[in-house]
């Protein structure tokens, strides 16, 4: 593998060097990349694997600029747009492409004969391209895992190597949870409505599973809220709310984080990713992991993959080194991996040096994981997501209007209408 490295490494300079990007003997040639990510472990992993591209590359010097959407947006609209964009999720990418502000990437792949664009997750490509255009290199896979404490289910009297279905889960979470003498929660099977986003996550995940695949739909340009199991998922988040409240939880537990609810022992089952096996070797509580898809009925797209991009803005400087940038960081085993190593994501090159230390890896933690990515490997795509990012502000507004009035349609009624509405004024400004 690292004869493989050098390899690489040495076609990535050649390469440079012919295309006249670079020169042994001119000055610096500045790079400016923008990210997603301004601080946590995923932007220090970023700043590893430029600085390796860099020492690659003598005679580069990247500049690494935090942006978020808006200030890319204005950054691209006022003539000085950065060289390359490092973090583009499944919806942002739509908007993006769809206003102009990306550069098709199919000419540089179609020159880049060593590209090994079979070596990628299948769905990761998907996410990139709109209308038949490649606007993404992907980055690394991101989609929902369900995770469970074994030895919580042995205690219960549960298959510790079999997760809930969704039709015996409220039974599992019943069975595992425990009460103090005093009346507060010892553990808690699950808090099925908690997560990021206040709980819009969770209801997209949980939706999903329940059989909810047209949230966009792109031949009629609009979202659609309003389906069976989004109601049947909300109204579970309701039952759930009521017999387990947040705001017990939280004061048994002494903890915010629904995550380290799970970390830490405190809740048994926990809808994840594969950095979840991260957050429990963190907290040093020594638990004994299983993992698998998400509980759900057949067909549905039980964990799909939302690949984030990197991406190179229209009117960008220099976009051939850009391209290689972005080469370096999604198909290269060296790249691929420094960026990622310190977060823990899963690249989605298969053959990035991730893969290999998961895989052969002594640590629990590391093989849990493994398991985790193998599962994100083989889901589809998350499929076309839209403008906007519907869950927030829009699933958030119906989730906390239902929770005020009780009445699910309304809310999701309301908020459907609403981001429609915003649809077709960008629609007006874009075509």
């Amino acid at each position: 593998m690292r004869s493989q490295i050098g390899r690489t490494s040495i076609l990535a300079i050649a390469l440079l060097l012919v295309l006249g990007i670079v020169s042994a003997t001119a000055g610096a040639v500045e790079l400016t990349v923008t990210t997603h990510w301004g601080a946590g472990t995923i932007f220090e992993g970023l700043k590893a694997a430029v600085e390796r591209f860099e020492e690659l590359n003598p005679g580069v010097d990247v500049t690494l600029l935090a942006a978020n959407p808006n200030k890319l947006s204005v950054m691209v609209a006022g003539g000085s747009p950065p060289d390359a964009h490092v973090g583009v999720n499944a919806r942002l990418i739509y908007s993006f492409a769809k206003e102009g502000m990306l550069a098709p990437l199919d000419s540089f792949i179609e020159r880049d004969a060593d590209l090994p664009v079979d070596r990628v997750i299948p769905s990761a490509w998907q996410i990139g391209t709109i209308d038949g255009v490649i606007y993404g290199m992907p980055l690394h896979a991101v989609g929902a895992t369900f995770w469970w404490n074994k030895e919580h289910f042995g205690t219960a009297g549960l298959d510790p190597e079999t997760p809930p279905t969704l039709a015996d889960f409220d039974d599992f979470t019943r069975r595992l949870t425990r009460n103090h003498p005093n009346g507060s929660l010892e553990q808690l099977g699950m808090a099925v409505y908690e997560g990021f986003n206040a709980g819009a996550v969770p209801l997209d995940q949980w939706s999903r599973s329940r059989g909810w695949d047209n949230v966009w739909d792109a031949g009629r340009n609009q979202y659609s809220f309003i389906h069976p199991a989004v109601v049947e998922t909300i109204e579970w988040f309701i039952r759930y709310r009521q017999e387990y409240p947040p705001e017990f939880i939280r004061s048994s537990f002494g903890i915010n984080s629904f995550a380290q609810w799970f970390a830490q022992g405190k809740m048994s089952m926990v809808a994840g990713s594969p950095l979840t096996a991260g957050e429990v070797a963190n907290a040093g509580t020594n638990l004994v992991l299983g993992v698998s898809h998400m509980p759900s009925i057949s067909g549905s797209n039980m964990a799909p993959n939302e690949t984030w991009q990197g991406s190179i803005p229209v009117g960008a400087g220099n976009p051939d080194l850009a391209y290689q940038l972005l080469r370096f960081l999604s198909l290269d085993p060296e790249g691929s991996y420094l960026f990622h190593s310190i977060s823990g994501h899963v690249p989605a090159y298969l053959d990035s040096l991730a893969w290999d230390r998961m895989r052969e890896s002594s640590d629990p933690y590391d093989q849990v994981r493994a398991i985790a990515a193998e599962i994100l490997s083989q889901s589809p795509s998350v499929g076309p997501q839209g403008p906007f990012d519907y869950r927030i502000p829009y699933l958030v507004n119906a989730l906390n209007t239902v929770y005020e009035t009780g009445n699910v349609r309304a809310a999701l009624e309301e908020q459907q209408n609403l981001v429609n509405l915003a649809v077709r004024d960008w629609l007006a400004k874009v075509e």
